[in-house]
């Protein structure tokens, strides 16, 4: 009697861990199926959204779709669960800009939609500016903040920058070229061409701007059709409830993440523009994200907010200052940069960096931007 219970027993788990692997299997494959559509299909699909950027369909194109659509579905996946956080920020701003609804797929093609990943380069952000072009688009950087990394600042920046690439291409493909590989390139490439369209300046253009475009449409369109391609949003992805308040001057994140029993690493997640755990005394006001499950915490303790004001770390004692200062020297005829740097006591890469020049030629009565210490 007691062997024929443990081998009903046996059976009952037997079959509950096939089922269980099976419905797995199905799962996965649904998953993983991907719909074979022709060529017609995809021209028309990408006409049909209704953009001011032209969405064209080539033999360039078409391996783009296929590598994201097909090759890169876990990636996408990600990405389709990550548009729900940052999209309507993005969309909010290209709005207020009168800008293509489209350009928000600019920023999965730039950084993956991960405002803190920094390229090879230095770039950075969402947007991925360089140091010089994010300070000239009025974004602050130093040891402590990074406001390429701020979502809304930075998105507002490259609306800024992209309008003012429109304005002088007045072609939505060679602004996005030119927010690649720079406006030089693209007009090098118009005078060696002769020709004034993307795809008339097609092989003058840097390996990376010839891939751009096309994988800008090639995101438009899988991410755009996410539902016909069989491609769905990642579940493990999940975004926080999120509450805001106004901290002042000194405020420290690991003694608040310490307090409150919160992860650092989630705590700076939702503070994407620190870099160093620590919000220096020089900020007069900074508005701090938190999981809106710790406000009522706060409510009860409010000495946890005084704690992460007053401990302080003992490098910080020893950085903290103030932002530098910018100085501007207008180039006299006979000056070089290498000239200019000595004047300054700063180096000439620097000076190229914080001007965006990347050659030695600089130009008598034009400016340029020098960043000091202070008390230097």
């Amino acid at each position: 009697m007691i062997g024929q219970i443990y081998k009903s027993l046996f059976l009952v788990m037997f079959w509950a861990v096939i089922s269980h692997s099976y419905a797995q299997n199905i799962a996965m494959h649904k998953y993983d199926f991907v719909p074979d559509l022709e060529d017609s299909v995809v021209t028309q699909r990408l006409q049909d959204i209704q953009s001011e950027i032209c969405l064209d369909f080539n033999s360039y194109v078409k391996s783009q779709i296929y590598f994201y659509s097909v090759k890169k579905r876990n990636y996408m996946r990600k990405m389709l669960a990550r548009k729900a956080k940052y999209f309507p920020i993005f969309e909010k701003y290209l709005a207020a800009h009168d800008m293509p609804d489209q350009i928000k797929y600019l920023s999965v093609v730039e950084s993956a939609l991960n405002p803190i990943v920094k390229s090879h380069a230095g770039a950075v952000g969402l947007w991925q500016f360089m140091p010089a072009t994010g300070r000239a688009m009025g974004l602050k950087q130093d040891y402590y903040l990074d406001e390429r990394r701020d979502i809304e600042k930075s998105t507002e920046a490259a609306c800024k920058y992209l309008s003012s690439l429109y304005e002088t291409y007045h072609d939505w493909q060679l602004a996005l070229a030119a927010y690649n590989c720079g406006p030089g390139n693209i007009n090098k490439a118009k005078k060696r061409s002769g020709k004034d369209t993307f795809w008339g300046i097609y092989n003058y253009l840097p390996r990376e701007t010839r891939a751009y475009v096309p994988i800008f449409t090639a995101i438009v369109y899988t991410m755009s059709y996410a539902d016909e391609l069989n491609l769905f949003p990642d579940t493990s992805y999940h975004t926080p409830r999120v509450a805001q308040i106004e901290v002042n001057n000194y405020f420290n994140f690991e003694q608040f993440a310490k307090t409150t029993n919160l992860c650092l690493d989630q705590l700076l997640s939702l503070n994407t523009v620190v870099k160093y755990n620590v919000i220096p005394d020089y900020v007069p006001s900074y508005t701090l994200n938190l999981p809106e499950d710790k406000l009522a915490l706060l409510s009860e303790k409010p000495s946890i907010l005084l704690d992460a004001k007053n401990t302080r770390r003992e490098k910080d004692k020893k950085v903290i200052s103030k932002t530098p200062s910018v100085i501007y020297h207008k180039i006299r005829s006979g000056e070089s940069l290498s000239t200019i740097a000595r004047k300054y006591h700063v180096y000439t890469s620097d000076l190229k960096r914080w001007n965006g020049i990347r050659g030695t030629t600089i130009y008598a009565g034009k400016k340029l931007k020098i960043y000091k210490k202070p008390n230097s």
